[in-house]
């Protein structure tokens, strides 16, 4: 420790680095825990510099963090092995056994980090289809150093995508681009001791992974008018008088089509003296995986954890119109909604005829989802109500609640039309 450093004195910020003594380039990382300036209980504490030279010739400063200080001494010592960062960015491969000589956080223990603290925590179907993203494309990036980093390393990966010759018929790398961007973002979240961390990520990455396309997001609007005209044609495919019903609850309720695939009669309260009064628990989901290839029932619903693994909603007059067709279906102690052998639809089963029915109706939409973004958009533009719609969707935040509760493409005509004929009345003019 430095002889000149108080431990004991308050220098006005919590979080202070110290040179260390006869080390030029090595500084010390001390957090004040209201008594004294003590190590971080958490992360390394050796910030270390030196410089390097890029192929250009030009010279750059890089820092790294260590726990040891012997190894932050080998770090920087390294300079003088006439490596230069710079030809990384020819190969990956390259930069990857540099980095295993070097020593220090890799892009691999970064991941394992994401898993562990983020993965784990999101329900089991989106934690398969990470690992599957992560699986597929991110290993060559895995030896790679934190340290080393930058733009050019993502242009050599995607390079390597796109020149793929078992991929050559994607159309495009959105997932996986978005996959590092999300973990990259965890690092700069979550690893304090790189604050100098700066996200290599550029726009001309995105259109790259794009493959030069345009991404559309295109904002689903399924209007009542057109979930009707939906639910018609929807009568003309296999199983559609059940499927008819079934997507009536899963669009005014606003359901994942695995909540209102595996809805029990005994799911609904109805109170038939006050019918306003009527509730629907929504507690399971159908899971469908490739691993078993049938479709199983499970307690609790997706990321349910942040609203006690189930969610009450009022029982909407067309949800009940529509589940009146079923005999006293509040009744009832078993699935609603199976095959005629008594089985759980596949999830193919549903889309095809959710697809077909969009087709024989002229819509635009397909998939299943479209009736969950459709109902919560339709409830949320007649009460305007962000607060209703996060209810009604049983959604942990308000940010995921934005993703469905928008405002129809006419609500600012409409407004202004509004204003127009109060303006017309008060003033008087035609």
């Amino acid at each position: 420790m430095n002889n000149t450093f108080d431990d004991r004195k308050y220098r006005g910020k919590d979080r202070i680095y110290v040179p260390v003594p006869k080390k030029t380039g090595i500084l010390r990382l001390y957090v004040w825990n209201g008594k004294r300036y003590a190590d971080p209980k958490n992360g390394k504490k050796y910030d270390v510099r030196r410089t390097i030279i890029e192929v250009n010739g030009k010279r750059r400063r890089v820092k790294q963090m260590f726990s040891d200080l012997s190894e932050a001494i080998l770090w920087q010592q390294g300079e003088d092995s006439g490596a230069k960062t710079g030809d990384a960015f020819g190969s990956l491969e390259e930069l990857a056994k540099r980095s295993s000589k070097l020593g220090g956080m890799t892009f691999g223990n970064l991941v394992n980090e994401f898993k562990k603290n983020h993965v784990e925590t999101l329900a089991s179907s989106t934690q398969k289809r990470y690992e599957r993203i992560m699986d597929r494309n991110l290993p060559i990036l895995y030896p790679i150093l934190m340290d080393e980093f930058k733009p050019q390393v993502i242009d050599e990966w995607l390079n390597k995508l796109i020149s793929s010759e078992r991929d050559i018929r994607r159309e495009s790398y959105e997932h996986e681009f978005e996959m590092l961007v999300t973990i990259l973002r965890f690092y700069e979240e979550y690893f304090d001791e790189d604050a100098n961390f700066i996200s290599p990520i550029k726009k001309r990455h995105k259109k790259k992974a794009l493959l030069g396309k345009t991404s559309v997001k295109i904002t689903p609007e399924l209007t009542e008018d057109e979930f009707y005209l939906f639910r018609e044609k929807l009568m003309y495919t296999a199983n559609g008088g059940v499927f008819a019903i079934m997507a009536t609850l899963q669009y005014f309720q606003a359901l994942r089509i695995s909540e209102a695939a595996a809805v029990y009669g005994t799911d609904f309260q109805i109170d038939q003296n006050n019918r306003p009064k009527s509730r629907f628990v929504c507690s399971r989901g159908l899971k469908w995986t490739k691993d078993t290839g049938k479709p199983t029932c499970e307690g609790g619903l997706k990321n349910g954890q942040y609203i006690g693994g189930f969610k009450e909603q009022p029982l909407l007059p067309e949800s009940f119109t529509a589940l009146s067709l079923i005999p006293d279906f509040w009744k009832i102690d078993r699935p609603l909604f199976q095959t005629p052998k008594g089985d759980w639809f596949t999830y193919r089963q549903i889309q095809r005829a959710y697809d077909k029915a969009f087709v024989m109706a002229d819509l635009s939409y397909t998939g299943t989802h479209i009736m969950r973004h459709g109902g919560c958009r339709a409830l949320y533009n007649q009460t305007g109500d962000l607060a209703v719609a996060k209810q009604h969707l049983g959604n942990k935040n308000m940010n995921s609640v934005l993703v469905y509760a928008q405002r129809r493409a006419s609500a600012l005509s409409e407004v202004v039309s509004k204003r127009w004929g109060n303006y017309e009345v008060v003033s008087g003019t035609k």
